[in-house]
């Protein structure tokens, strides 16, 4: 894959110094690549496991010229280099970093799924992402992110800070 890709991250975390975690793996994907777009932050009920403290989200949009594999890869170090621990799914974490989508590219591989399979049923990841990119539009179902949003039903509460 050649060229430039605009990729949507969805970054957050519910353990130790939330806010400072949360500015400091900004600041370090800023120096890493181009970030073109920044979310406020939201205060975001847990999904998936419940009995947790609530979780910050913000979502970026970064241009870098990687694949998404790598992509995946980089990130999943800086989480390693930031405390991250993977034990539990869908658990508490001092950070955690998803790639939502990468322009209108499909990518299916084990470990990586772009656009993110469960987007579209999540509030926390949705409501960053219409701060940043409202007209991304999935390449398969051909819904913008104002358009799941209208059309979600999930009850969990995300707040704007």
């Amino acid at each position: 894959m050649a060229g430039m890709n605009r990729f949507i991250l969805l970054l957050g975390g519910n353990q130790g110094d939330r806010f400072g975690t949360l500015f400091e793996a900004i600041n370090r994907l800023s120096v890493l690549y181009r970030v073109t777009g920044s979310s406020p932050v939201y205060l975001t009920e847990p999904w998936g496991m419940k009995e947790q403290p609530w979780f910050l989200n913000a979502c970026l949009t970064i241009d870098s010229e990687l694949s998404p594999i790598r992509m995946l890869e980089e990130l999943q170090t800086l989480e390693t280099a930031m405390g991250r621990t993977r034990t539990v799914k869908w658990g508490p974490r001092t950070l955690d970093i998803d790639i939502l989508a990468c322009g209108e590219l499909i990518y299916v591989q084990p470990g990586l799924e772009i656009p993110h399979p469960g987007l579209s049923r999540r509030r926390f990841a949705l409501e960053p992402m219409a701060a940043v990119e409202p007209e991304w539009k999935h390449p398969v179902e051909k819904w913008n992110v104002k358009e799941y949003l209208a059309a979600l039903v999930a009850p969990e509460k995300v707040i704007r800070l």
